[in-house]
Protein backbone atom coordinates (compact mmCIF):
# COMPACT_ATOMS: atom_id res chain seq x y z
CA UNK A 1 0.00 0.00 0.00
CA UNK A 2 1.08 3.71 -0.93
CA UNK A 3 -0.17 5.09 2.15
CA UNK A 4 2.33 2.20 4.12
CA UNK A 5 5.50 3.62 2.36
CA UNK A 6 4.86 7.14 2.89
CA UNK A 7 4.33 6.35 6.95
CA UNK A 8 6.86 7.93 9.43
CA UNK A 9 9.08 4.63 10.67
CA UNK A 10 8.61 6.24 14.23
CA UNK A 11 5.76 7.55 16.25
CA UNK A 12 6.13 11.14 18.36
CA UNK A 13 5.38 11.30 21.92
CA UNK A 14 5.05 14.18 24.61
CA UNK A 15 5.82 12.18 28.03
CA UNK A 16 5.61 14.99 30.10
CA UNK A 17 3.39 18.37 29.96
CA UNK A 18 5.25 21.16 29.02
CA UNK A 19 7.08 22.54 31.88
CA UNK A 20 6.67 26.45 32.75
CA UNK A 21 9.33 28.10 34.75
CA UNK A 22 6.92 31.05 35.34
CA UNK A 23 9.19 33.78 33.99
CA UNK A 24 8.90 33.86 30.83
CA UNK A 25 10.40 30.46 29.85
CA UNK A 26 9.68 26.68 29.49
CA UNK A 27 10.88 23.26 28.89
CA UNK A 28 9.04 20.46 26.58
CA UNK A 29 10.41 17.56 26.02
CA UNK A 30 9.75 14.95 22.62
CA UNK A 31 11.07 11.36 22.25
CA UNK A 32 10.69 9.50 19.00
CA UNK A 33 10.06 5.91 18.95
CA UNK A 34 10.16 2.94 17.01
CA UNK A 35 7.08 2.29 15.46
CA UNK A 36 6.70 -1.23 15.48
CA UNK A 37 9.15 -1.90 18.85
CA UNK A 38 8.52 0.72 20.79
CA UNK A 39 12.41 1.63 21.38
CA UNK A 40 13.59 4.72 22.42
CA UNK A 41 15.34 6.62 19.09
CA UNK A 42 15.99 10.27 20.12
CA UNK A 43 15.33 12.71 23.19
CA UNK A 44 14.52 16.46 22.26
CA UNK A 45 14.31 19.13 24.85
CA UNK A 46 12.97 21.91 23.64
CA UNK A 47 13.61 25.41 25.68
CA UNK A 48 11.09 28.20 24.86
CA UNK A 49 10.71 31.76 25.60
CA UNK A 50 7.24 34.04 25.55
CA UNK A 51 7.16 36.91 23.59
CA UNK A 52 5.79 40.23 25.20
CA UNK A 53 2.99 39.43 23.19
CA UNK A 54 1.87 36.04 24.29
CA UNK A 55 3.42 33.50 21.61
CA UNK A 56 6.47 30.65 22.78
CA UNK A 57 9.00 30.77 20.79
CA UNK A 58 12.08 27.81 20.47
CA UNK A 59 14.98 29.28 22.10
CA UNK A 60 16.99 26.29 21.91
CA UNK A 61 16.45 22.64 21.47
CA UNK A 62 18.68 19.31 22.62
CA UNK A 63 18.87 16.55 20.70
CA UNK A 64 20.20 12.73 22.39
CA UNK A 65 19.79 10.36 19.56
CA UNK A 66 20.28 7.12 21.03
CA UNK A 67 20.33 4.72 18.04
CA UNK A 68 23.51 3.11 17.73
CA UNK A 69 25.06 4.53 15.00
CA UNK A 70 24.69 7.68 16.48
CA UNK A 71 26.03 7.26 19.72
CA UNK A 72 27.38 8.75 21.81
CA UNK A 73 26.84 11.80 18.88
CA UNK A 74 29.51 15.05 18.25
CA UNK A 75 29.86 16.97 21.45
CA UNK A 76 27.59 14.85 23.38
CA UNK A 77 28.37 12.37 26.85
CA UNK A 78 26.64 9.14 26.62
CA UNK A 79 23.35 8.43 28.01
CA UNK A 80 22.64 5.84 30.60
CA UNK A 81 20.40 3.22 28.24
Amino acid sequence: DEDDEEEMPYLLDFPFEPLDYDDGTAWLECQMRNKRTNELLVVTGWSLKRREDGPWLVDSITWHDLRDEFRPGVGQKEWMR
